[in-house]
């Protein structure tokens, strides 16, 4: 029976990003979303990440952190598959932050294979 996953943890520092890392550490999937504010400004803004495994998710505030660097890790080559939907947007406002994702599976892609 799966379990279900605990509220959402909020991640605002480099102490609560570090202690994400090591939870997540050893991960072979990962939901991925983000948030930005392009409906207020003329170049959108990271303002938040979404992260969840089947077990346990996580709200990252990039305004709150300057350094997401860390992050790098879950997404290099030999990290996590993130599962995303209509990455574009999301992959954009991540490399203005210096985060490149390497193993993606989007949704939309799948979607539109299927028909729908």
């Amino acid at each position: 029976m799966p379990t279900e996953p605990k509220d959402p943890q909020l991640i605002e520092s480099k102490a609560d990003l570090r202690t994400m890392l090591e939870a997540l550490q050893g991960e072979s999937e990962l939901a991925l979303d983000v948030e930005g504010d392009g409906y207020y400004r003329y170049e959108a803004q990271l303002c938040s990440i979404q992260l969840a495994t089947r077990t346990s998710s996580f709200v990252v505030d990039p305004l709150a952190i300057e350094d997401l660097s860390p992050l790098q890790a879950l997404f290099d080559p030999d990290g996590a598959c993130c599962v995303l939907h209509d990455a574009t947007f999301d992959l954009r406002l991540l490399s203005t932050r210096g985060l490149r994702l390497h193993r993606i599976v989007d949704t939309s892609v799948a979607a539109r294979f299927l028909g729908e």
